[in-house]
């Protein structure tokens, strides 16, 4: 009889592990894509932004986002500026939870190469406070020619 318990107990144990690692996989986040997968140099791009992490997310005056280009051998991400932000660096727009925005970028100044973009966020901040990011975020590859 005693037999019967372990195997049992293993078995909730098995169950209650795949029931965790199945809601790990689940867990919520926050998208970002682009409208294209490629562009040319001096277009604009709109950044879809959808999020379903469960919390407020919000974004700087200082465009929300900057680009970075993969490196020729593939190896790395770098980052680069695309441009000034002449405006004093605090949060400006923010998506509730479930809630979704799109911003248009302006490729001016940027590269030609493969690139996606880096957004960075804070979590609960609110509109018209200093800016500090909290994390960041990446979309989807895109070619810019």
């Amino acid at each position: 009889m005693k037999g019967i318990y372990i195997y049992i107990l293993i078995g909730v144990m098995v169950l209650a592990l795949g029931g965790l690692a199945l809601f790990r996989g689940a867990e919520k986040k926050l998208e970002v894509k682009t409208d294209k997968d490629l562009y040319a140099v001096a277009t604009s791009l709109i950044v879809n932004i959808k999020n379903d992490s469960g919390q407020k997310i919000c974004f700087s005056s200082c465009y929300p986002y900057r680009l970075e280009r993969i490196q020729p051998d593939g190896a790395e991400w770098i980052g680069y500026e695309y441009g000034d932000c002449p405006k004093k660096d605090e949060v400006a727009t923010c998506i509730d939870k479930n809630g979704s925005k799109k911003f248009q970028l302006q490729l001016d100044e940027a590269e030609p190469g493969t690139h996606r973009l880096e957004v960075a966020a804070c979590i609960a901040c609110n509109v018209g406070e200093p800016f500090k990011a909290e994390k960041v975020f990446y979309s989807n590859s895109f070619q810019i020619k």
